[in-house]
């Protein structure tokens, strides 16, 4: 079930911008019980003419020797972008590229000791790849404003296959003015009986998100992912 609820977060939204020179910023994960530090995030955004073209994400320690890497292509697709991740520590690899037609081909590897998975598959609208999450939430924002529970089927490297979920807008949260909280989980009712929602919360003006409670894609050196507290300090994704 622990593997399952990935599929929940593998889209860490690191795809939205809402500027048009380059941007970069840091997100730092704490445990949500203990509050302890587990990693730091370093996003860099890289535009073309004024247009978001790619996001690169490094994973770091609290000794700042980087782990792992995130790359997000979105010159084919903004809520479909080219998506790789690499984890040295376990030597996990995860890519998926949009091939149109809402193709999809898909490469997967757990650690250094699996062998790599390639598979190609069909996702139906509104398809999501990772932080390309972060642009259906832009494109979609009055109807966030206004509480409309949307739904989007993302698509799961490790599983290969794609999940469909909700999200919508949770006021009874939102303790402080300009900020938008979301409230996202899995269509199933069976599921969400057994995993706890996501938590985003966004801020009004710029729809950069500023905090993010809910199980990270990050996994610690066994290979459990985190349940993490996600913060940015001064600009999120």
């Amino acid at each position: 079930m622990k593997n399952i609820a990935l599929i929940l977060v593998a889209f860490l939204f690191y795809g939205f911008s809402s500027g048009i020179e380059d941007k970069t910023y840091e997100g730092i994960a704490i445990d949500n019980k203990s509050l302890e530090f587990i990693y730091k995030e370093i996003h860099e955004e890289l535009f073309e003419e004024g247009k978001h073209i790619r996001t690169i994400t490094s994973f770091v320690c609290d000794q700042n020797n980087e782990f792992a890497k995130r790359e997000l292509d979105f010159r084919n697709s903004f809520q479909k972008p080219t998506y790789r991740l690499m984890d040295k520590r376990s030597g996990l690899i995860e890519e998926v590229t949009y091939k149109g037609n809402n193709q999809f081909e898909i490469r997967y590897r757990k650690n250094t000791k699996s062998k790599l998975k390639e598979k190609s598959i069909f996702v139906p609208e509104p398809a999501i790849v990772d932080g390309g999450f972060n642009y259906f939430i832009k494109n979609n924002w009055d109807r966030i404003l206004s509480e409309e529970r949307l739904s989007f089927n993302f698509l799961s490297v490790a599983f290969q296959d794609y999940f469909s979920f909700r999200i919508y807008r949770v006021k009874e949260k939102e303790t402080k003015n300009k900020i938008v909280v979301l409230k996202m989980e899995t269509q199933s009712a069976l599921l969400r009986m057994l995993m706890n929602p996501i938590y985003i919360s966004y801020d009004l003006n710029t729809r950069r998100i500023l905090k993010y409670e809910g199980i990270s894609n990050i996994r610690n050196n066994k290979g459990s992912s985190y349940k993490a507290l996600l913060q940015y300090p001064e600009l999120g994704p």
